[in-house]
């Protein structure tokens, strides 16, 4: 217990005989002498930076979530310019969102059991044309609410579907001994 104190800062509380032997109850007060501690080598944080295949990885990732994040504010832009209120813009997010619960598990297996790069491939180019159908509708005026939920709805499934594949060849970019560090660089996206 005094070691722990004493590596916390807590010099003064680490007494042997505790409260006890402080308080001047029972034994005398001793101080405990620190804990011999090797220095630890410096973390790693960057170190994935260095895989070319992790890099590239780490490219891919964040273009789809620009992409994902421009569709998110175009969904909510498009609802008020279609007259919708705020409780139609709360529905659009939630058929968006919705996707996530249904067809997460499922979406799991199948990165599990096909080829996951191909599976990316169908899905972005699915959200793609999702995103391009969108575009033409609204340029065409032939877009209205509950079009945008249908289409909502899609994007919710193909986003995911497309998250387990995404994070699962994560741990083929790098090297072992630089997982730790891929996963917290992945992770700020």
């Amino acid at each position: 217990m005094a070691h722990w104190l004493r590596d916390r800062g807590f010099e003064a509380y680490a007494i042997r005989g505790g409260i006890a032997a402080l308080t001047g109850e029972g034994l005398e007060a001793e101080p405990v002498p620190a804990a011999k501690t090797t220095p630890t080598p410096p973390a790693r944080v960057l170190a994935a930076l260095h895989s070319p295949l992790f890099r590239r990885y780490s490219a891919g990732v964040l273009l789809s979530l620009i992409g994902n994040w421009v569709e998110a504010a175009a969904y909510g832009y498009v609802v008020l310019l279609l007259g919708g209120s705020a409780a139609t813009l709360g529905l659009i997010g939630f058929l968006n969102t919705i996707p996530n619960l249904v067809f997460a598990l499922p979406a799991g297996a199948l990165a599990d059991r096909y080829d996951r790069r191909k599976l990316l491939l169908v899905f972005q180019s699915l959200n793609m044309a999702l995103a391009a159908a969108l575009a033409v509708t609204w340029q065409t005026g032939t877009l209205t609410v509950g079009l945008l939920g249908v289409l909502a709805v899609l994007g919710g499934i193909l986003g995911t579907l497309s998250f387990a594949p995404f994070q699962a060849m994560l741990a083929a970019t790098v090297p072992r001994p630089d997982l730790e560090s891929a996963v917290a660089i992945n992770s700020l996206s």
